[in-house]
């Protein structure tokens, strides 16, 4: 990463060359991939389909940069907990989603019998 532009010129790229800017991006972190293990790839790509997903409904850029915040701080808070409860001689565990809290609002999976083919 040492070969990284300047904020200017990152800053530049973003206001004219946007897709530039995604390429070098994309780069970077395939180089980033290529020294990591199995198991760290695979939460990479899973951590980069997260931001990913929150970059397509973002509806501009401030929200786009808030929902990333709000993911790396619900992150860092995680840490906190676990951190605290380990000096506390407890064990963490991550919070419960809303599906896990309230089962009911989970869809309803229904079986359909196989085709026949005749």
């Amino acid at each position: 990463m040492a070969g990284l532009p300047d904020f200017d010129t990152l800053r530049h790229l973003a206001e004219t060359q946007p897709q530039a800017l995604e390429s070098l991006y994309e780069k970077e972190f395939n180089a980033i991939l290529s020294r990591r293990n199995t198991d760290g790839q695979r939460k990479l790509r899973g951590l980069q389909f997260k931001i990913d997903a929150q970059k397509e409904v973002a509806k501009n850029p401030v929200d786009r940069m808030l929902r990333i915040f709000n993911m790396m701080n619900e992150s860092f808070s995680d840490l906190n907990d676990a951190l605290t409860a380990f000096k506390a001689g407890e064990v963490w565990q991550r919070p419960q989603t809303s599906l896990t809290r309230n089962p009911q609002k989970r869809s309803k999976i229904i079986h359909l019998p196989p085709k026949s083919y005749q």
